[in-house]
């Protein structure tokens, strides 16, 4: 039997790139993986609106492919093809007190959490499953799931107890509740998206604290404060919501997010089943999608948002909906 597991171990792992062991990898510097530097509010303290609607990209604004974007957190979580080097690389961080980093590893933890209790025999076992004849996934479904294997598997196969003993008294008694205390941790830091997301959980939180956690990310300028407003916005059966949601997409392309029509946060949400037609941009592919009257409202309502951040008038900004405070005592 130990020959045989031995056997599967060795065809799993040549679906990876070879990974050391926890041990033996020295943690970036805190400079390699920055902070999030602020950016101010798109028009706030420069120009007014009038004179940036003069000067502002059109809704097909990355035509030109001139535009880079910037580099944020998400960024590093989304390109790196492999998420347990990742997690492993920024912990020493995390657990110093980098609400970054702490993110960081939630994003990881949370995508790959199905991995956190699979061993070698079941991690082969699932891959013949969906990769193989009768998995019912189709080409371009197999390709973006392999992918996503591959990204997660070293957690099946390497040690990553280091991820939770990093947490010190505060770590959970299951592994899949890792993710929700490193999240935790970069919500209390102060990480803007983290504050966002937070804000948006249902959960026993009143609603004058929830938007008050909106307003401080967007104070931030972060581009991924923005994108995250245009997902809690967006509904993909209702192109009325979708006009309203996009100019938070146009807000976060500005301020520096990957909009690139093959930005992985574009591909692996809205081109999974088949691929999606070719367009200059992720903008200008949702752009598109919208009738002409939906489109001058989607302008109408980004030009509003604009003077809004400008003026600092929180009050009436038409932020997605957010939930109901629970009922339900927090648990203690």
């Amino acid at each position: 039997m130990g020959l045989v597991l031995l056997v599967i171990l060795a065809g799993t792992v040549w679906l990876l790139p070879t990974a050391p062991q926890p041990q033996t990898i020295v943690p970036r510097p805190a400079a390699s993986v920055m902070a999030f530097p602020p950016r101010p509010v798109p028009g706030r303290g420069s120009a007014s609106l009038a004179a940036r609607q003069s000067t502002v990209p059109r809704w097909d604004w990355l035509d030109s492919g001139s535009v880079v974007p910037a580099w944020y957190p998400r960024r590093e979580f989304e390109e790196a093809p492999d998420l347990y080097r990742l997690s492993l690389s920024v912990v020493r961080e995390a657990a110093a007190g980098s609400p970054v980093h702490a993110y960081l590893l939630y994003l990881a933890l949370d995508e790959c959490h199905s991995f956190l209790r699979l061993d070698a025999q079941s991690i082969h076992a699932l891959y013949e499953r969906m990769l193989g004849v009768g998995s019912g996934l189709g080409p371009h479904e197999q390709a973006q799931w392999a992918e996503q294997f591959n990204r997660c598997v070293g957690f099946a196969v390497y040690d990553w107890r280091t991820l939770g003993e990093s947490l010190g008294s505060e770590r959970p008694g299951v592994s899949v509740e890792y993710a929700g205390a490193w999240f935790l941790r970069a919500v209390r830091g102060a990480h803007p998206p983290a504050l966002v997301e937070s804000a948006y959980r249902p959960g026993h939180m009143a609603a004058a604290k929830r938007r008050e956690q909106v307003v401080q990310a967007l104070d931030s300028g972060d581009p991924e404060v923005y994108w995250l407003l245009f997902l809690q916005a967006y509904e993909r059966d209702s192109p009325a919501a979708q006009a309203l949601a996009l100019p938070w997409l146009r807000l976060a392309c500005e301020a520096g997010l990957d909009c690139r029509f093959h930005a992985p946060w574009f591909q692996q949400r809205f081109c999974v089943v088949a691929p999606c037609r070719p367009a200059a941009s992720s903008l200008a592919w949702f752009w598109q999608s919208l009738s002409a009257e939906q489109q001058e409202e989607a302008q109408s309502r980004f030009d509003q948002i604009v003077l809004d951040l400008e003026q600092e008038r929180y009050e009436g900004l038409p932020l997605p909906t957010l939930p109901a405070e629970s009922r339900t005592p927090p648990r203690r």
